[in-house]
């Protein structure tokens, strides 16, 4: 309750990020559970239910490769396509595979997304763009599945769906079976200081509205919160265990000295702070900046992101701009501070015998 207004609960808008969660956790998975597992409360029975699913849903081919390919920070091109274009709180996940079985742009779009826009249709008659391709710095694996995108369009296209409705019909068991879970979920995000943490943290209003409803997703633990409609422009945040996000949005006041100074001294995330000192950048405009690969910097700007040190300013397409975070430097100077009093104090402590030191040594 928020207001006064109890958020309706959807299980469309979970029912359907978990189908495509799924597949991108399915190819993923050893990056993205290394990095979950740095939170202290994650253990790998928070992926049982990957692992069940696993079981009842065929592998999918590797050709779909490209499609949910996430590098932590970046979202996969289908989670992307997904949150800009599936109606929530309006439709379910059999009427957005249907929209986009007659989308004759939607594979022109997963080439975009790897190599920006396009002046002409993707082909692999074309030269020009299949170089594009195999200069980029990325798992070998997804270049070669991506040339086979070229390929053969349209039937890679019908393996994704077909892949995505099998998927659909098992996540929708699941979530049947586990009703009782998703109501628990739902006591604890249904609250005001839920939603005032969501407030709180910038760009989600949250204003009362009888349009707001939620929703639960099972395999990632998170919840998703709809603002508005597809017509009037919505809000949502969904995210790795969101009241997490919420409790640590002021971790930034406990950092640790050393991990500070581990940031600033590295020169590689020094450099990258540096650059978002001037603008807002994205890891590729960075990794060009600094000429390193788009790897390496990624793996510093998720250092530097998870530690609170630069947040995410916006996203243009799938390109994300990070900026540095005021509130962080505010507390790290205060910390910064303490620390070097430290030794200040301790340094006092001996300033008698230090004075003692110095007259014996005159007096020679």
């Amino acid at each position: 309750m928020f207001g006064g207004i109890v958020l309706k609960y959807d299980s469309r808008m979970g029912i359907a990020y978990d189908t495509i969660f799924y597949g991108v956790l399915y190819f993923n998975f050893d990056r993205l559970k290394e990095n979950y597992q740095k939170y202290p409360d994650i253990s790998d029975e928070d992926f049982h239910l990957f692992y069940q699913l696993k079981e009842q849903i065929s592998a999918p081919p590797p050709e779909l490769y490209p499609f949910f390919y996430s590098d932590v920070l970046k979202p996969s091109f289908i989670s992307n396509h997904f949150f800009y274009h599936f109606r929530f709180g309006q439709e379910d996940f059999a009427a957005f595979l249907a929209r986009i079985e007659t989308d004759s742009s939607f594979m022109q779009a997963l080439i975009e997304y790897y190599l920006g826009q396009l002046d002409e249709a993707p082909t692999l008659e074309n030269k020009k763009i299949v170089q594009k391709i195999l200069q980029l710095d990325l798992d070998p694996l997804i270049i070669i599945q991506m040339l086979k995108c070229l390929a053969d369009i349209e039937a890679i296209k019908h393996t994704l769906l077909s892949f995505l409705e099998k998927s659909f019909s098992a996540v929708k068991e699941l979530h049947e079976q586990n009703k009782a879970r998703i109501q628990k979920y739902s006591k604890v995000f249904q609250t005001d200081i839920f939603l005032k943490g969501l407030s709180s943290m910038g760009p989600f209003q949250c204003t009362e509205s009888k349009k707001d409803r939620f929703s639960i997703c099972l395999l990632n633990v998170i919840v998703i919160l709809q603002k508005g409609t597809h017509e009037t422009g919505r809000k949502f945040i969904f995210g790795y265990k969101t009241p997490h996000q919420i409790e640590n949005k002021n971790a930034y006041f406990k950092i640790s000295p050393i991990e500070l100074c581990e940031a600033l001294g590295n020169p590689i995330k020094s450099s990258i702070l540096m650059q978002l000192q001037k603008k807002e950048l994205t890891a590729t405009q960075l990794s060009e900046i600094l000429i390193f690969s788009r790897q390496t910097v990624n793996r510093h700007l998720l250092w530097l992101f998870c530690n609170w040190l630069i947040i995410i300013s916006k996203r243009n397409g799938p390109e994300i701009y990070y900026k540095i975070n005021p509130k962080f430097f505010a507390a790290a100077k205060k910390i910064l501070y303490q620390y070097a009093e430290s030794f200040e104090i301790n340094c006092d402590d001996n300033k008698g015998e230090i004075s003692d030191e110095t007259v014996e040594k005159t007096n020679c």
